[in-house]
């Protein structure tokens, strides 16, 4: 049992991880178009 709820809490970690990768991504694609869309203007 107590094994079992050691694998959650990593697969929990690694997922909030991957979360906290992907809102970092999408967060420097819209800068990135926020930028761009500055510099046509």
């Amino acid at each position: 049992m107590m094994a079992q709820l050691i694998e959650v809490e990593l697969f929990v970690m690694n997922m909030r991880r991957k979360m906290i990768e992907l809102l970092s991504v999408i967060n420097l694609i819209e800068e990135l178009q926020q930028l761009a869309t500055e510099d046509w203007i």
